[in-house]
């Protein structure tokens, strides 16, 4: 990533539309990574995620996520922070739990940008 590179994150989550919560989570490095991005959804039946973790040095991490999804559901999460060491090869990983085992969740699309700044 570089000292102060950083990775975007977008995906679209897509679910069986009721009551029962279907959680989907942003882990950094490994499956019992940081969690960059956590939130349970109910009664919709997608959602848009853009998650970004941001380079503070070669070897820590802090990141906000932003989500849009349907019917004017909207939220703005914390900040949250990570100790990795970027300059080895490192994971993402995407995951969803679910309450009920007859519903469905899963990722329809997702996209993982390298951003680095344009430093001379």
């Amino acid at each position: 990533m570089g000292a102060l590179g950083a990775l975007r994150i977008r995906l679209q989550a897509v679910m069986t539309n009721n009551a029962n919560s279907k959680t989907f989570r942003v882990r950094f490095s490994t499956i019992s990574g940081t969690v960059f991005d956590g939130v349970a959804f109910t009664s919709v039946i997608g959602a848009w995620r853009e998650i970004v973790i941001a380079n503070r040095t070669a070897s820590t991490q802090i990141g906000r996520n932003e989500s849009n999804g349907t019917g004017g559901w909207a939220s703005y999460g914390t900040s949250v922070t990570s100790s990795v060491d970027t300059s080895a090869a490192t994971t993402v990983v995407i995951t969803a739990q679910l309450t009920n085992s007859a519903d469905t969740a899963g990722v329809d699309f997702y996209a993982v940008e390298l951003l680095r700044p344009d430093i001379a």
